[in-house]
C-alpha cells in the first residue's frame, strides 16, 4: 500500500538562528521516502539531517534535499543554523509512505532497525592560484565544519573565509602543505593567495562536522529544606553541617578542640523531580558538642563524603593546632571547599599563646581557636564561630588558672547543583 506524505514541522529559532526539527516516526511496518526543504530559509543557512543520531545529509539555504528513507523506529531530526533569530520556520516533508506488499518493492529498503551510516567524506575540491602573491576569490559555499586545506609542501597558502555579511570567520595558513580549519558558521566566500609557485592547485575538503553545544545552566545554591523541582543530569556537591568547638571550664587541664568540617560529597546525580532535600545542621559550642547532621538529596547524602577534624586539644603550653581545608574539588567547575575550626591555645606558664588558625574555604571557613595569655584579662579567649557553609567552630583557649571560655559554633550545610 502506498500513501502520500506531506508533513510540516514547525519550530521557532533561538536567539542565534538555530533550530531543530523533529520528524514523526513512521508507523510500525511502514517506510517513508521523502524530500525536505526549509520554507523561507536564508541563503546562508545550513542544515544537517540525522537519522538515529547519524548524519544522512547536509545542504544549505532553501534547497530541497533528498530522497531520505526512514522506517518505523527511526527518528529523523534536522538541525539548522544561520536562520533568522526568534522566527517561525517550517520544514516540509514530501514523498510517499510504503506498507504491505509495496514495502518489498522499494529498491534500496534496508532491513528493519538498520541505520544508514554517515556518508563518506565528500570529494576534495580544488581552486587554482595561477600566479603567486595575487589575490583570488571563490564564491563557493562552505557549510560549517572542519576543513583540511592542502597544497604543495614548498608553497605557503593563506585562505580567508567570510560569512554572508562579509565578516571574516577565520584565516588559515598552510604549514608544510596542509592546515585544518574550523568554520563555526557557513562561509559564502573564500579569498586566497600563495607566496610562491605558479598554477598551484589548492585542495579543500570537509573532513568533520561541528557538534552543537551550549554552556551549562547556572549554579543552583540551596540552603533550606525543600522538594526538588529540577529534572535531568546534574553535577552536585553536598556539604553537611559542621561541629561546634569545645568549651573550657575553670581548672580544666586542656584547651578546647576545634569542630570538624561538614561532610562533603561530590558526584553526578540523576534527578527526576520530587526528591526531598534536607540541609545538614551545624551544632553549637559545648563542653562536648553534638554531632552535626548531613545534607541529603533523595538517596544522595553528604554522609558518603569526607570531613576533616578541627585542631585538637592541648594538654600543655602551646599555640592552638590548625584547622584543615576540605575537600580536594573533584570538578574544576565546582570549586567547593570549607574548613574545620582551629584548636584553642593552652597556658600554664610563659606565653601568651595564639589560637589555631584555619584556612579559607571557597564557601566556608572554620573559626580560629581561642588564645591563652595567663598574664592579662580575660586570660582565656573564646573560639570563633565558623563562617559560610559546613565550617567548624574554633576551640576555646585555656589559661589554666584564670577562668573559663567558650568555643565557636559550627555552620549549616548547603547543596550545589549545576547541569
Amino acid at each position: 500500500m502506498k500513501s502520500n506524505i506531506n508533513n510540516a514541522l514547525t519550530v521557532v529559532t533561538d536567539g542565534t538562528g538555530a533550530a531543530t526539527f523533529t520528524s514523526q516516526i513512521p508507523p510500525m511496518g511502514e517506510a517513508w521516502i521523502i524530500t525536505i526543504f526549509i520554507v523561507n530559509a536564508t541563503a546562508s543557512s545550513a542544515h544537517t539531517a540525522y537519522k538515529n543520531g547519524m548524519i544522512v545529509g547536509q545542504w544549505t539555504g532553501g534547497n530541497t534535499y533528498g530522497p531520505i528513507q526512514i522506517q518505523s523506529g527511526e527518528a529523523l531530526t534536522i538541525k539548522s543554523t544561520l536562520l533568522t533569530a526568534n522566527t517561525n520556520y517550517q520544514a516540509i516533508q514530501q514523498g510517499a509512505g510504503f506498507s504491505g506488499p509495496d514495502l518489498q518493492n522499494i529498491p534500496f529498503l534496508l532491513p528493519t532497525n538498520t541505520s544508514i551510516p554517515a556518508p563518506a567524506a565528500p570529494s576534495i575540491q580544488y581552486v587554482q592560484a595561477a600566479v603567486a602573491n595575487t589575490l583570488y576569490k571563490s564564491t563557493s559555499t562552505f557549510i560549517n565544519g572542519i576543513y583540511t586545506i592542502t597544497c604543495p609542501t614548498t608553497v605557503v597558502t593563506q585562505c580567508d573565509f567570510y560569512d554572508a555579511n562579509g565578516n571574516l570567520i577565520v584565516s588559515a595558513v598552510t604549514v608544510t602543505g596542509t592546515v585544518s580549519v574550523n568554520l563555526a558558521t557557513t562561509a559564502v566566500q573564500m579569498d586566497y593567495w600563495t607566496t610562491s609557485g605558479t598554477s598551484v592547485s589548492i585542495g579543500i575538503q570537509l573532513t568533520g562536522s561541528n557538534i552543537q553545544y551550549a554552556p551549562s545552566g547556572p549554579l543552583t545554591t540551596i540552603t533550606a529544606n525543600q522538594i526538588n523541582a529540577l529534572v535531568g543530569d546534574y553535577y552536585a556537591v553536598l556539604v553537611g553541617g559542621a561541629k561546634g568547638g569545645e568549651d573550657i571550664l575553670n581548672g580544666a587541664t586542656y584547651s578546647g578542640a576545634g569542630g570538624r568540617s561538614g561532610n562533603v560529597w561530590q558526584g553526578r546525580v540523576k534527578l527526576v523531580g520530587g526528591e526531598t532535600i534536607t540541609i545538614g545542621q551545624g551544632t553549637s559550642h559545648a563542653i562536648a558538642p553534638a554531632n552535626p547532621t548531613d545534607t541529603t538529596l533523595g538517596t544522595y547524602t553528604s554522609a558518603n563524603g569526607v570531613n576533616v577534624a578541627g585542631g585538637g586539644r592541648l594538654g600543655g603550653n602551646g599555640s592552638g593546632q590548625l584547622g584543615t581545608i576540605n575537600p580536594t574539588p573533584l570538578f574544576p567547575f565546582l570549586q567547593i571547599t570549607t574548613s574545620s575550626g582551629g584548636g584553642g591555645a593552652f597556658f600554664a606558664s610563659g606565653g601568651p599563646y595564639s589560637g589555631g588558625s584555619t584556612p579559607n574555604g571557597t564557601v566556608g571557613t572554620g573559626g580560629w581557636g581561642g588564645a591563652a595569655s595567663g598574664t592579662t584579662p580575660p586570660y582565656s579567649f573564646p573560639g570563633q564561630d565558623g563562617t559560610g557553609y559546613g565550617a567548624g567552630g574554633g576551640g576555646a583557649g585555656n589559661s589554666q588558672f584564670n577562668g573559663a571560655a567558650i568555643g565557636g559554633n559550627g555552620t549549616n550545610g548547603v547543596l550545589y547543583l549545576i547541569g
